[in-house]
């Protein structure tokens, strides 16, 4: 039971030197990516040359690096509740061909967004993206309203969104 609390505070520490190792500029684009460092392996990324082809060498037990391989590995397993944006959402005898071609044509047109069509008695509906918070699903709200002028923005089960 004593080797959890070190392992995190290893861990802790090894993020926070990553941290004030990196230049100003790279933690302010780090700060604007929703992911920050999640779901990344901060052992590769202090590996990687830094200033001036300086590197950082660690070492440590197998387990530390273990852990968080596994960690990353079951993140991408998890659902958690966040936003999406709807685009079709329709119960006529044509709903189900409808449905089909808009999320053809949206793949075609946003090929890095998730898309998601559903059954849901008796309604017919297509979903696209993947935000944790409504602000980014608002983003996208914005940039497909002129396509798809009926899209509103509904708060659903999600997959854990892209680095």
């Amino acid at each position: 039971m004593k080797r959890v609390p070190v392992i995190k505070t290893i861990l802790l520490s090894l993020i926070s030197v990553f941290w004030l190792s990196l230049p100003a500029n790279a933690q302010a684009q780090i700060l604007n990516e929703s992911d920050t460092l999640f779901r990344s392996d901060i052992f590769k990324i202090i590996a990687e040359p830094g200033r001036n082809n300086s590197t950082v060498t660690i070492k440590q037990s197998s387990h530390i690096t273990n852990t968080v391989h596994n960690y990353i590995a079951n993140a991408s397993k998890k659902r958690l509740t966040g936003f999406r944006v709807r685009i079709f959402f329709d119960n006529k005898q044509d709903a189900r061909e409808v449905s089909l071609s808009l999320e053809n044509s949206f793949r075609e047109l946003y090929p890095g967004v998730g898309v998601y069509r559903t059954y849901t008695n008796p309604y017919f509906k297509v979903t696209v993206g993947d935000f944790r918070n409504r602000s980014d699903a608002m983003r996208l709200f914005k940039e497909i309203e002129r396509v798809y002028p009926s899209a509103f923005i509904v708060r659903e089960i999600i997959n854990f969104p892209p680095l």
